[in-house]
């Protein structure tokens, strides 16, 4: 073997622990009901493919979006994080009742999981409100980041309506964006409990 080879190997070598420090660890689940653990490169909202490795001596694979349904992360500075591939409409087309030709470009950070599931990110200052029900094929979007107001109220009690006691309170009264992880858990507690009656 070359000199040069013999070097350019051994640079590899030494390399390939670090990158593999560098990474993420990592659970992606797949659509198709699969789990890798894994380490994976950082992972945002407009995340359209991303590199893993399976194992310190693996190469990186790209993952693509459309293939994953979740990916749960823990960075290295301890900070546990899910983002998930979830379809979503406007809160107007919720207001109608029209889940039709849902949008499918983000991975939105989980904030509250459940049978509704709450997600929230911001960007440039401007908050953006998810709410996914388990049985609805897809999101609602609460925002438009700039505000929460009457319509964002609307669409959430269409969304919601299967509970009525908690869709007649929030229609009477001003919500605000700091009770919406109290309004999941709600409305989650009372699931269970519908569920487990039906048992």
């Amino acid at each position: 073997m070359k000199k040069s080879s013999l070097i350019g190997l051994l640079m590899l070598l030494l390399m390939m622990p670090t990158a593999w420090a560098e990474m993420n660890n990592a659970i992606v689940h797949f659509k198709n009901g699969e789990k890798l653990e894994c380490k994976s490169d950082f992972v945002s909202i407009n995340t359209k493919k991303f590199k893993i490795r399976r194992d310190v001596n693996s190469r990186k694979e790209t993952i693509k979006k459309e293939d994953v349904a979740a990916v749960e992360l823990i960075y290295n500075d301890g900070t546990e994080y899910a983002m998930c591939n979830v379809p979503y409409v406007s809160g107007m087309k919720a207001i109608k009742g029209d889940y039709s030709k849902p949008k499918n470009d983000l991975f939105l950070p989980l904030v509250e999981p459940g049978f509704l599931s709450l997600f929230h990110y911001t960007v440039d200052g401007y908050n953006h409100y998810f709410l996914k029900r388990m049985d609805v094929d897809c999101a609602i979007h609460l925002s438009d980041g700039r505000k929460f107001n009457g319509n964002s109220v609307k669409a959430m009690i269409m969304y919601l309506s299967d509970y009525a006691e908690l869709c007649e309170n929030l229609s009477n009264r001003k919500v605000e964006t700091s009770e919406l992880k109290g309004i999941v858990q709600e409305y989650n507690q009372w699931k269970a409990k519908q569920m487990n009656a039906g048992e």
